[in-house]
């Protein structure tokens, strides 16, 4: 997937954001929100608390097309591609660690089978050695062939050292 920035940096309203040259502003609804995916910042309350993560993984691959069957036998597959096993399929979040819900969220992302992650402060709250895991996961699984494009939203500008191109911003403008 390639995924194009335009900026003119003196003025703002000049840009825009194409996901294989189809400009979001002309995008309809439903191919938006098939394209884009998010990991949230607050991976404490982004997940349903009373539904098993492996139900929420599998209704997220149902939402692009996949067999409810299907989606149940890839739920493990995400689960595994985020460095989790099976075993954790049946846990509700309260049941996970800041670092797992937070893989569990990535996981939700990529059922989605999006063009484009966004992942936005993907490190708050959690330990040092969380936080090294959940940034060489995204670094991996945004590598692969055929891996969505990874938009990294963060303050902490060493996490920026997995991405090919950085912006920083200030009072809305690139600087």
């Amino acid at each position: 997937t390639v995924i194009q920035l335009v900026q003119r940096f003196r003025d703002p309203d000049a840009g825009a954001i194409a996901i294989d040259g189809v400009d979001l502003r002309h995008m309809a609804r439903a191919d938006f929100r098939r394209a884009i995916a998010l990991v949230p910042q607050d991976h404490s309350t982004a997940l349903h608390p009373l539904i098993a993560v492996g139900r929420q993984i599998a209704l997220a691959s149902q939402a692009v097309g996949r067999t409810r069957d299907e989606a149940d036998e890839r739920a493990t597959d995400y689960l595994y591609a985020v460095g989790l096993d099976e075993s954790f399929a049946d846990r509700v979040p309260g049941r996970l660690s800041g670092g797992q819900r937070q893989r569990v969220s990535l996981a939700l992302a990529l059922a989605a089978e999006p063009a484009l992650i966004i992942a936005d402060e993907p490190t708050t709250a959690l330990d040092v050695v969380a936080r090294a895991e959940i940034l060489g996961l995204l670094s991996s699984l945004t590598s692969l062939p055929q891996a969505p494009a990874l938009l990294l939203i963060t303050h902490d500008l060493p996490a920026a050292a997995i991405c090919e191109n950085i912006a920083v911003l200030h009072d809305g403008a690139i600087i």
